[in-house]
């Protein structure tokens, strides 16, 4: 099965357009003309419209013949946290009403900033 071929049946597969989805990727028509006529695909367009399609570049170029995204070796509880901030540290645990205590504070706190700005 040619790219273009491949690229039909994923548009397909999301009921777009080949155009469509095309241009959502930031791809010209003319490109999807190109591929229709048997044009070749560069790594980096190949790249993007894998991600597009959530399939693997190998199914694109025909290394293989499996749309299914590679897995990824991640495991999310080994995942790190981003680090917190001094005011998400400061802030965690408080009730609705304290919080919004907190807020109208930071906002009278930040107006006063600008107006010795001026």
């Amino acid at each position: 099965m040619t790219f273009y071929e491949k690229y039909l049946e994923l548009c397909a597969s999301v009921d777009k357009t080949p155009s469509g989805a095309a241009l959502e990727m930031g791809l010209s028509k003319p490109t999807v003309n190109r591929w229709k006529k048997g044009g070749g695909i560069t790594d980096a367009t190949a790249r993007k419209v894998a991600a597009y399609f959530n399939v693997p570049v190998a199914y694109l170029n025909g290394e293989t013949d499996d749309p299914a995204p590679v897995p990824t070796h991640e495991d999310p509880e080994q995942k790190e946290k981003a680090p917190q901030s001094d005011v998400d540290r400061l802030t965690e645990g408080l009730n609705k009403e304290s919080l919004q205590k907190l807020y109208e504070y930071a906002k009278l706190l930040k107006l006063g900033q600008e107006q010795g700005k001026e």
